[in-house]
């Protein structure tokens, strides 16, 4: 008895070791195009990101227009990809940015893609998701597809031991005694990090003279409830302070007006390099790209309330039109863990989003600190996307699962009895 007891207790392990083991299709990182048409896909388990040569989200980039023609969907609400992932125009002129679903996908690439949901690209106008840069101390930004900005080609390695995906763009800004190179990492990691996208932005300075007022902006215009390409009103999202997927964060997150639980937050970690001073806001959407990445200061005066990074990990909320609310917490962290615990964002209309309590076509900005480099001297500025709630769980595929275990339990009942014959 007890010698079979010890052999299915072994089965048993044998079968879960091997559930354990079942993983979905490590992350992939292909590269297509050449020239304008030049991007990459990172492909995981729950997220893909298809990175323009730029370094923004949304490719393959259209040559005859800077703007983002956003995604339309196939007959079964899947984007058109194609078997090697990249990007097939059969539906139109599609570009795609940032697909996202909490269960894994699994298959090949194409299907893996086509299992994730666009929170960007998809909606009735087109598509808002990049950078741009000034060197005066904000008086004027210069988007990153602008005149004087030169990208060179996207290159992209992945780590099968760590699942780390990286795609790497080199920008460089020229104009005047300006020569700022821009280097960005996009990143993820497959095997930790599913549902967070870190993206790092290093400067050097070129030129002979020194820049002592470089700004960083990142403006995007989420759209992750449509559902189908052309509608109006799916592309409400609502804003508010903090990501409960990384209580890290010093964030601005975007909720869908469907109710399908389908957050994506823009923000920074307080311990990275230089994101003191950073500033989250929310404004108006409807805005074309290169209006909201050229002005992004002005954009924020249709919402004159902004939260800004403070050294310690404080923060502080300030509402140009109604100075009354203006409020300081010395720790935002333990605001998100408890809102009660702080006196910070309480009032009825502290609020980082233009429609307080409803929902509306609204961008997010994220504002870097004014940072200073010497001729020759590099700087790094660090932000995240992160996608929906806690970090997800791997799930393993259903059939391979199935199979395990039906073939686990056949080998124990059928070596159960075979020692009851021998008795």
């Amino acid at each position: 008895m007890i010698s079979r007891l010890k052999c299915l207790v072994g089965l048993a392990a044998t079968a879960a070791a091997g559930m354990m083991c079942v993983s979905p299709v490590q992350a992939q990182a292909p590269t297509f195009g050449t020239g304008v048409g030049n991007y990459a896909l990172l492909n995981g388990d729950n997220l893909a990101l298809y990175v323009d040569h730029y370094g923004d989200l949304g490719a393959p980039q259209n040559a005859t227009t800077p703007t983002k023609p956003g995604g339309s969907l196939n007959g079964t609400g899947q984007p058109y990809i194609n078997v090697d992932g990249s990007v097939n125009n059969l539906g139109g002129t599609n570009e795609y940015a940032a697909l996202y679903n909490p269960t894994a996908t699994f298959g090949s690439v194409q299907s893996q893609v086509q299992q994730k949901t666009e929170y960007i690209t998809l909606g009735n106008r087109n598509a808002v998701e990049g950078w741009s840069v000034s060197v005066n101390d904000g008086a004027s930004f210069v988007p990153y597809n602008a005149l004087g900005m030169t990208a060179g080609s996207i290159s992209t390695t992945y780590n099968s031991v760590t699942g780390l995906a990286t795609a790497t763009t080199d920008t460089t800004y020229k104009l005047g005694a300006t020569n700022l190179g821009i280097q960005q990492e996009v990143l993820f990691n497959d095997t930790g990090r599913k549902n967070i996208a870190e993206f790092v932005t290093t400067f050097t300075n070129n030129g002979t003279s020194a820049i002592s007022g470089l700004q960083y902006a990142r403006g995007i215009d989420p759209n992750q409830g449509v559902a189908s390409p052309g509608t109006t009103s799916d592309v409400n999202t609502n804003q508010s302070f903090g990501t409960s997927a990384d209580l890290t964060q010093f964030a601005i997150n975007s909720s869908d007006q469907l109710g399908q639980n389908r957050m994506l937050a823009l923000g920074v970690r307080s311990t990275d390099s230089n994101a003191v001073g950073s500033i989250i806001y929310a404004t108006s959407g409807g805005q074309t790209q290169n209006a909201l990445l050229t002005s992004p200061e002005l954009a924020r005066q249709g919402n004159p309330s902004y939260i800004q990074l403070l050294p310690g990990g404080g923060a502080s909320y300030v509402d140009a039109a109604n100075p009354a609310d203006d409020a300081t917490t010395t720790n935002y962290q333990q605001y998100l863990q408890n809102p009660a615990l702080a006196p910070f964002l309480n009032a009825a209309d502290d609020s980082i989003t233009p429609a307080f309590s409803s929902f509306a076509d609204t961008d997010m900005v994220l504002l870097s600190p004014t940072m200073s480099l010497a001729p020759g001297a590099s700087t790094s500025y660090t932000f995240y996307y992160t996608f929906g709630t806690p970090n997800p769980v791997p799930t393993p595929e259903p059939g391979v699962v199935s199979l395990l275990t039906g073939s686990a339990l056949a080998a124990s009942a059928t070596m159960f009895r075979s020692r009851r014959r021998s008795r």
